[in-house]
C-alpha cells in the first residue's frame, strides 16, 4: 500500500482556522490519505516506526470515516469521494494544525525525527483565516477573548519560527476565505503542490459540500477598544496574515467601552 508514496504532508497554524476542512478535502483525493487529529508528531516523539505510523494514519482515517466524518460539530464528509481509502497512494499525512505548531516550536528536533521516520519529503500546509473570525471562534470554544487574542499571537510567533526553519518552497499557504470563494482553483493549486493529479471529479465533489459563505464569528463577541487595539498592534508583525483585517470596524452594538 505504501510502495508508491512520494510525499508526507502535515499542517501547522492555528486552531479553528479551517485546517480540518482542508485535511478532509485532501483525504477525499484518490491519491491521498490524511488522518484528522491523530497527532502524528506525538507518535513520532513516542518512537513509533514508519510502518506503524502509516498504519495508524490509515486506521485513524478509516475510523473517522466509519464515525460519519464529524469533528467539533461539523460534517466533513465528501459524498462520492475517496475519504479513508485510495487508488494509488502518493501522499500520506495528518491534520493537527495548532498542536503541531507548538510541537515544532517547543521541540525543534521533532521535525528531524519525523523526516527520519517517514523517509519521504515533508510538505507543510498552513491555513490562514481572517484574524478576527479566527480569534472569535477560539474564544467561543471555551477561552476568554482577551486570552484568545494573546494566545493567537503567541501561536503566530511559533509559526514565524517554523517558517524561518522550513524552506518556503515546502510550505503551501491556503487562505480559508479564498478556498470557500473558489474551491476548484485552490484545490488544484494544492494538488500541484503535493504532486497529486488534478482530478475534476474530486474537485467537483469537494466544491459541492463547501458552503461559500465564511462564518462571521467576529459578530458573536464583544470588541472593546482595548481588544481592537491589541489585535491591530500585533497584526502587522506577521505579513502572512490578511492585512486588510486592519480595516475591520465593528458595529457600535458589538463594541463597548472597557
Amino acid at each position: 500500500m505504501f510502495d508508491r508514496l512520494e510525499t508526507y504532508c502535515m499542517f501547522f497554524g492555528y486552531p479553528r482556522s479551517g485546517h480540518s476542512l482542508v485535511g478532509a478535502l485532501l483525504d477525499a483525493h484518490p491519491e491521498a490519505l490524511v488522518s484528522i487529529e491523530l497527532d502524528a508528531l506525538a507518535r513520532v516523539r513516542d518512537g513509533v516506526g514508519r510502518a506503524q505510523l502509516f498504519a495508524e494514519i490509515v486506521g485513524h482515517g478509516r475510523r473517522f470515516e466509519a464515525g460519519g466524518r464529524r469533528h467539533m460539530g461539523y460534517d466533513y464528509a465528501v459524498p462520492g469521494a475517496w475519504q479513508g481509502r485510495a487508488t494509488t497512494l502518493k501522499v500520506i499525512g495528518d491534520k493537527k494544525g495548532g498542536r503541531s505548531s507548538w510541537w515544532l516550536h517547543d521541540e525543534p528536533d521533532v521535525l528531524d525525527r519525523l523526516r527520519e521516520t517517514v523517509q519521504l519529503p515533508v510538505r507543510f500546509i498552513h491555513v490562514v483565516r481572517s484574524v478576527w473570525d479566527n480569534i472569535a471562534t477560539i474564544s467561543t470554544r471555551g477561552m476568554d477573548l482577551d486570552r484568545a487574542i494573546a494566545w493567537y499571537f503567541e501561536t503566530c510567533e511559533a509559526v514565524a519560527g517554523i517558517k524561518a526553519r522550513v524552506p518556503a518552497a515546502d510550505v503551501f499557504e491556503m487562505r480559508h476565505e479564498a478556498l470557500l470563494a473558489d474551491p476548484r482553483r485552490r484545490l488544484f493549486e494544492l494538488a500541484d503542490f503535493l504532486g497529486l493529479a488534478r482530478d475534476p471529479r474530486w474537485a467537483q465533489a469537494c466544491e459541492a459540500m463547501i458552503d461559500p459563505t465564511p462564518s462571521r464569528s467576529r459578530s458573536r463577541v464583544q470588541w472593546t477598544p482595548a481588544r481592537l487595539a491589541a489585535v491591530r498592534r500585533q497584526l502587522p508583525r506577521f505579513p502572512w496574515l490578511d492585512q486588510r483585517d486592519l480595516d475591520f470596524d465593528p458595529e457600535p452594538s458589538a463594541c463597548r467601552a472597557a
